[in-house]
């Protein structure tokens, strides 16, 4: 399903935009993965933003524009989105329960990760559905960079394990 300007337009003026699949996810998705957005799409965000789009709306998966934006690396569009105080950055997906922060620690983006830590209300204790936290998806990503600035937090507990047992230190020493 694809939106012109002037069909989003229409649906946030005529409030469906929350029924429709999130025009800023859509946006996120059409940027190229793991870069830095182009000026053209980030602008665009801008202006869904400034029309009222609903930034915590998610597609049918349950991921919102934030979630894709931290997973596909757009530095850009993910402190445009943590600009807005009511922009939920806790909201995981439906499919295994991780949040922007699980996916952009899982990809190594330390950038995002530090951005949305910056947050008072990025919870960094929330675990995915298999019961994995921020240290879990590092480990398994074989971020070391992002380990050690979650491990330097006093809030986060290394001995952890997840839903298969494993414990974040079992999983740092397989690095």
């Amino acid at each position: 399903m694809t939106f012109s300007t002037s069909s989003v337009s229409q649906h946030i003026e005529d409030g469906k935009l929350d029924a429709k699949l999130s025009m800023l996810t859509k946006i996120c998705e059409a940027t190229e993965s793991r870069e830095r957005s182009s000026s053209r799409e980030f602008t665009k965000v801008k202006d869904y933003l400034s029309k009222g789009a609903n930034i915590n709306c998610s597609d049918w998966s349950g991921k919102t524009s934030l979630f894709v934006a931290a997973e596909n690396g757009n530095l850009d569009i993910v402190q445009s989105l943590l600009e807005r105080t009511n922009t939920n950055p806790n909201k995981g997906n439906k499919r295994d329960g991780k949040t922007p922060l699980h996916v952009a620690t899982a990809n190594g983006n330390l950038e995002i990760v530090q951005l949305l830590l910056q947050r008072t209300d990025t919870d960094p204790d929330k675990e995915s559905k298999a019961g994995d936290t921020l240290l879990h998806s590092a480990a398994s990503g074989g971020h070391p960079n992002i380990l050690q600035l979650l491990i330097e937090r006093t809030d986060l507990d290394p001995n952890t394990e997840n839903k298969v047992l494993k414990e974040v230190i079992y999983m740092i020493v397989l690095l």
